[in-house]
């Protein structure tokens, strides 16, 4: 593998945390304030965008999890999942574009140099 899919790998990680644990803490908050109202249509309303945040950021966060562990374990699949992830984090500047294009970098095929300049003849 590539020297970088350790280093890729830990970033995915805590960037996979970084969405799933304030999903959950959302999730909690919404569903908490809506039982301590007492009041059943505010419940409904606070549990159901509470869980819909934290659906939307698990959404993105359980494939960047994913990815993260499947690279620190050199998965051979781990880098496609990686680029395929970095797509939805390129869109989450600063951070997640810095990251999309680091994987990007890292990942990307490239072709080897011929070795000489001079016109096949």
């Amino acid at each position: 593998m590539n020297k970088h899919t350790p280093i890729l790998g830990i970033f995915y990680v805590v960037a996979g945390l970084m969405l799933l644990l304030p999903a959950l803490l959302i999730f909690v908050a919404t569903v908490g304030a809506g039982l301590i109202s007492g009041d059943a249509t505010a419940f409904a309303i606070t549990a159901g965008v509470g869980t819909l945040i934290a659906l939307g950021l698990a959404f993105f966060g359980i494939p960047t999890l994913i990815a993260g562990f499947a690279l620190l374990a050199e998965r051979p699949w781990a880098p496609t999942l990686a680029m395929i992830v970095a797509v939805a984090h390129f869109f989450n500047p600063p951070f997640g574009t810095a990251l999309a294009i680091y994987t990007w970098w890292a990942f990307w095929p490239r072709q080897e140099p011929t070795g000489s300049l001079a016109p096949a003849v």
